[in-house]
């Protein structure tokens, strides 16, 4: 068990990150492996993958009834680390069955017989071991392993208790979410209906299993369904993921909804301008330019608006430096933002349509995606800095235009109609005189912000600093003007 903990964390990034791209383009060694290695990734780890996802909404749905009343802390123990450490038991003392028969056959130089027989017994360190690599399916081996244990048949008929149990307990959570879903929502749905989906799941497996007549083929078309339903669902998981870390900080306080400042419009309501999506999928580069020339008119209105009548206090190389620090400039910025936009997507598409001439263009025409990708992305974070949208996150971000292009585009380009008032960027403080021996005698006309103010600033500033700042109360200061 440490040992296999040891291996776990030494390799955990690699296999995390190992889709085996080599071996399923063909490249793999031939004294190791054969040709099965190509479809292993598909077949295996991307099957349990998409079976893991496809069981989400289930899953998540019972675990979420069951859990009602409990904490966060009470839902992390008791259904993901608990859970984890008994299979990684588990694992570990039934995986460790199976290696000491294996490695030990090995170690006797027992070969496997002709197809479907037994596999060959032998004894190693005085033990009788069986070489489970000579039986194809994984539940032969596993029950072949439990055979040579002490009180093997005892060991067999409380693993069968345990599998029947594991698929009634699974079926019966299944019948009850389908029921609730189809029931409206109604976490007490008739029980009459609950029956009638249980007998319909067991009416499908057994079906499949007849009709599969011992071959395959209808179980490779379950997994096979199971990867397509499984794929629109890892763009829900990825949002709830993300809502449910929103729901957290807006328990703790520490998001406060009302204080945000949200999309002109969301995703879903740009989904909804039919034609403006389509345009939006077949050239998203029209509306971003389109929404960038819009934000740099709306920004030069705002900023000769703001500074009129001030032209005393401003001369025009200070305008023309506000103007420069803008993201948003009238420069030759907002050309290479223009040239980003259109580059990489003609890029992209005619790298796509070459591809049917020249082998090898597809995936040149992916990367230049990537980089339209990265500066869509930019654009984006750029556009929520100038209308200050605080309620989208960078994942949000990426979610949307990584799967909803169309309609994040478009939701760009709305939002750019909005005009900004800029004048509290550009408006300049003006300085009042906060001595009450001056024009004011009333102490009821003086602030007490303007009070706490002079307080702090004599309180903190240096003593001579503190000395020529009380000289200043004998000016009049109503018509200084500082930025």
């Amino acid at each position: 068990f440490i040992q296999g903990i040891g291996y776990h964390f030494q390799w955990i990034l690699e296999l995390t990150f190992n889709t085996q791209c080599f071996e399923q383009a063909g490249f793999y060694d031939a004294a190791e492996s054969d040709e099965a290695q190509i479809t292993w990734m598909s077949s295996w780890t991307i099957f349990y993958w998409a079976w893991w996802i496809a069981w989400a909404p289930f899953v998540g749905t019972f675990i979420a009834q069951i859990s009602r009343g409990r904490t966060v802390r009470e839902f992390i123990v008791g259904n993901m680390i608990v859970p984890t450490i008994l299979t990684c038991l588990w694992l570990t003392v039934f995986g460790g069955v199976g290696l000491y028969n294996e490695l030990g056959s090995i170690q006797n130089g027992v070969e496997c017989g002709p197809e479907g027989s037994d596999p060959p017994e032998s004894e190693f360190d005085g033990h009788t071991i069986l070489k489970l690599s000579c039986v194809s399916k994984a539940e032969d081996m596993f029950f072949l392993a439990l055979s040579v244990l002490p009180l093997a048949k005892a060991i067999s008929v409380i693993s069968m208790i345990g599998i029947i149990t594991y698929f009634v307990t699974s079926s019966d959570s299944a019948s009850h979410v389908i029921d609730i879903l189809t029931a409206g929502g109604n976490v007490e749905p008739p029980k009459l209906q609950r029956i009638f989906w249980a007998l319909s799941e067991g009416a499908v497996a057994s079906v499949l299993l007849a009709a599969s007549n011992g071959e395959e083929d209808g179980l490779v078309a379950l997994r096979t369904a199971s990867l397509v339903a499984a794929l629109p669902f890892c763009v829900v998981l990825l949002f709830e993921c993300m809502a449910t870390y929103k729901t957290l900080l807006i328990h703790t306080g520490e998001l406060k909804p009302d204080e945000q400042i949200y999309w002109r419009y969301d995703l879903f309501e740009c989904g909804q301008r039919f034609p403006l999506i389509i345009f939006g999928l077949l050239c998203p580069p029209y509306f971003q330019t389109r929404a960038r020339l819009k934000i740099i008119q709306h920004e030069e209105t705002n900023v000769n608006s703001n500074y009129e009548g001030q032209r005393d206090s401003y001369d025009n190389e200070e305008m023309n430096e506000f103007l420069k620090d803008s993201d948003y400039a009238n420069n030759s910025i907002k050309y290479i933002w223009i040239t980003g936009y259109w580059l990489f997507w003609a890029l992209c598409i005619i790298f796509l349509f070459l591809e049917f001439a020249v082998t090898g263009f597809f995936e040149m025409g992916l990367t230049m995606y990537l980089f339209y990708f990265v500066i869509c992305i930019m654009n984006r974070t750029s556009i929520k800095t100038y209308y200050g949208i605080d309620s989208s996150h960078i994942i949000f971000d990426l979610c949307s235009w990584g799967f909803c292009c169309c309609c994040a585009v478009i939701q760009e380009d709305l939002q750019a109609d909005e005009i900004v008032d800029l004048s509290i960027k550009t408006k300049p403080l003006k300085l009042q005189n906060i001595d009450t021996n001056e024009q004011d005698k009333d102490e009821d006309s003086v602030t007490e912000s303007q009070k706490a103010e002079k307080a702090s600033f004599l309180q903190f500033a240096p003593e001579n600093a503190a000395s020529d700042a009380n000289k200043l109360d004998d000016i009049p200061m109503d018509n200084m003007d500082t930025e």
